[in-house]
């Protein structure tokens, strides 16, 4: 009897031996990314969502409203992330802004002295976000920055969304949500906008980034952001990223081809942590019937987006606040 047990246990562990040694190879075996080559469609940046083609006014013309002197062209990509902190102080529209902050809020809740780590987000910045997440101070301080004309300012005013909204822990995404939720249409898809212009910015930087967890966030107004997610995952360097992209992609558009594809292809991702994600979702796809329940829904009356800007009457849009 304790034989045929001393036998059975032995075949027990061979059986599972043999099924353990593929898998942690697939999980932890690691190899070189190497992105699409330059000329390939993989390479190639997606049209910006939401753009907006404005005219930009004479040059010898003075704008009343500086938020409201130029918008990015339809076909425009980020300019160059090279500006720091002390560079976006310097602008007079977002000094303007910093300074009512203060002046106003004085007494506004700040975050924790450690998230002040980023040299691209002004700590003032950081403080403005914080104090809109904790409902202290007008979600207009933070929507004027997100509509600013200069790419640097509004990746800088994403950047510090997601800062104020990690320091808050686990309030942070509740608080997030709530924020979102009272903003309306025109604001939502310029916040999809400039998070997919820091998600572009930082996989051309290879660097990591947090622009795709606001769009999951945003769910389904950011629809059109999830060509930019799956190009991020087929060319961001750092691998944490690329399973951090190939999974919102996955979680705003489950069901669809592209998806299918981006998890066959992060089957064979040259990392095991991405090979491991996919495989998740692979498995998980039978019942992922629909996008994640994490980010908003649509409103009804507000209008699917593409890739231009829908015309729909004005909600509470940042430009028009004074």
């Amino acid at each position: 009897m304790r034989k045929w047990i001393y036998r059975s246990l032995i075949l027990v562990v061979s059986v599972l031996a043999l099924i353990a040694i593929p898998v942690v190879r697939f999980a932890t075996s690691s190899g070189t990314f190497t992105p699409p080559a330059p000329d390939s469609a993989e390479a190639q940046i997606p049209a910006l969502p939401y753009a907006h083609a404005v005219p930009a006014p004479p040059q010898d013309a003075e704008p009343e409203n500086p938020l409201e002197e130029s918008k990015p062209e339809a076909d425009s990509l980020p300019a160059s992330d090279t500006a720091l902190a002390t560079d976006i102080l310097d602008d007079p529209v977002v000094a303007k802004l910093v300074a009512a902050f203060q002046e106003r809020q004085p007494d506004a809740p700040r975050p924790p002295a450690r998230y002040y780590r980023e040299e691209r987000v002004p700590n003032a910045l950081t403080d403005i976000a914080y104090a809109v997440l904790q409902d202290a101070a007008p979600e207009e301080r933070l929507l004027k920055l997100v509509h600013h004309p200069d790419p640097a300012v509004r990746k800088a005013a994403i950047e510090a969304l997601l800062v104020a909204q990690n320091a808050m822990a686990s309030e942070g995404a509740m608080a997030l949500l709530q924020f979102l939720a009272h903003t309306g249409e025109e604001d939502l898809n310029q916040l999809v906008f400039a998070a997919t212009e820091t998600l572009i910015a930082d996989t051309q930087a290879g660097r990591l980034g947090n622009a795709q967890v606001l769009l999951i966030f945003l769910g389904d107004y950011a629809q059109p952001a999830v060509p930019h997610l799956l190009w991020a995952f087929q060319n961001h360097p750092e691998a944490e990223m690329r399973a951090w992209t190939l999974s919102a992609a996955v979680m705003l558009d489950p069901q669809s081809d592209r998806a299918r594809e981006a998890v066959q292809q992060g089957l064979h991702d040259p990392d095991g942590a991405v090979r491991v994600q996919a495989l998740l979702h692979l498995l998980l796809r039978p019942i992922a019937t629909r996008r994640s329940s994490i980010g908003m829904e649509r409103r009804p009356g507000d209008v699917p987006g593409d890739n231009v800007a829908p015309e729909v009457p004005k909600e509470k849009s940042a430009l028009s606040v004074t």
